[in-house]
């Protein structure tokens, strides 16, 4: 697949966690739903670079994913 095509998958499945999420809604002025999808993002994000970075497990498209 195109490198693209990867980015672009990623970005969408975060769209729309975000969406799924939007009832939730704010506390304190602070977005839950914005925050909790950031910080469930960035761990997935750091077990897919381990996993294909580290340890070679997954092949580099998923880097880009």
């Amino acid at each position: 697949m195109k490198n693209w095509i990867w980015v672009g998958l990623g970005g969408g499945l975060g769209a729309l966690a975000r969406t799924g999420l939007e009832p939730i809604g704010t506390y304190h002025q602070l977005p839950v739903n914005f925050f909790l999808i950031n910080v469930l993002g960035s761990f997935f994000i750091g077990i897919i670079m381990a996993l294909s970075a580290e340890l070679g497990v997954l092949a580099n498209q998923w880097r880009l994913f």
